[in-house]
């Protein structure tokens, strides 16, 4: 059964591709940055999951207030979490196309190139995210 922790296309369509890796190393970054794991019942209906949480705080300009509290950094490291935590947000966008290769994504955490803007978020990602949370709802 469907447990919430593959990339959302696969989740709402059925489809596996190569998009899927570059999905969970995106929620394999934002599991080392935050502390957390993927999955939180105990968050708010449209928290539960890590890249929705990512996602609203981005949307917000706030993507550090997900950074493990018990971090403690420098200035410079401040703004490499927040380099990773863009990047992370690049691989956990809804559409797979958006997604950088990991080449990209390797060029990008070695600091060889810069990490692009982030698009906003389609509605249809917080949707995917819902269907997904009902189903795992259901199997308990």
């Amino acid at each position: 059964m469907c447990r919430g922790y593959l990339a959302p296309e696969y989740m709402c369509h059925g489809q596996l591709s190569e998009k899927v890796d570059i999905y969970s190393f995106g929620v394999l970054l934002l599991e080392i940055v935050s502390g957390k794991r993927n999955r939180d019942l105990t968050m708010h209906e449209d928290e539960v999951y890590l890249p929705s949480r990512v996602w609203k705080l981005h949307k917000q300009n706030r993507l550090l207030d997900m950074m493990d509290a018990t971090l403690v950094v420098n200035e410079d490291e401040t703004r490499e979490v927040q380099q990773v935590l863009e990047i992370a947000v690049l691989c956990v966008q809804n559409d797979p196309e958006k997604r950088p290769s990991m080449f990209q994504v390797a060029a990008m955490l070695a600091g060889d190139a810069s990490v692009e803007a982030v698009v906003p978020m389609d509605k249809d990602m917080y949707d995917c995210w819902a269907e997904r949370a009902l189903m795992d709802d259901s199997d308990t």
